[in-house]
C-alpha cells in the first residue's frame, strides 16, 4: 500500500494489517483477491475485515473469500 507501482494485482492468504499508512495510495486500478478463514488461527476475522476496508477505501477492487475451516 505504500508503493502502488510495485504490483498490478495480489493474491493474499492469511492477510493482515502490518501497518496503516498516514495517507492511502490510490489503488483504483489494482485487483486484490483475499482468502481468509472464519476460524483462522493466524489472522482474526476482524483483522481480515480491517485490511479489506483499507483496500476498499483506497479504491482497490477486492474479492474476499471467507471459508469455514474446521480446527481439529
Amino acid at each position: 500500500m505504500l508503493r502502488r507501482e510495485i504490483l498490478s494485482s495480489a493474491i493474499l492468504f492469511h492477510a493482515m494489517v502490518p501497518l496503516v499508512p498516514e495517507t492511502l495510495s490510490d489503488l483504483s486500478n489494482k485487483h486484490i483477491f483475499m482468502s481468509s478463514a472464519i476460524y483462522d488461527p493466524i489472522v482474526s476475522k476482524q483483522e481480515a475485515e480491517r485490511l479489506f476496508g483499507l483496500f476498499k477505501n483506497a479504491g482497490a477492487k477486492v474479492s474476499p473469500v471467507g471459508k469455514r475451516v474446521a480446527m481439529n
